[in-house]
């Protein structure tokens, strides 16, 4: 998926090219990995609904295509 946005608590991660539900929030901590626009991630986390938006939480992992990977030790709502 793509980094299509981001802030300090999480990004929005966007597969294919535009319409309805092809993106998710993710959310993250200050001690994630910091994304860039552009940046093709994959992500393991929690799977919720919060106000009518798809969101993953309690991240245990995030792959960034461009030479990086991050793991979280222990989990939890970041």
């Amino acid at each position: 998926m793509k980094v299509a946005a981001f802030n300090a608590s999480g990004a929005y991660l966007q597969e294919g090219n535009g319409g309805p539900w092809n993106a998710i929030w993710v959310y993250y901590g200050p001690e994630d990995p910091v994304l860039d626009v552009g940046d093709i991630v994959t992500v393991e986390g929690e799977f919720s609904e919060f106000q009518d938006s798809t969101s993953l939480q309690s991240i245990t992992q995030i792959n960034i295509t461009e030479g990086g990977s991050w793991t979280r030790t222990g989990g939890g709502s970041a």
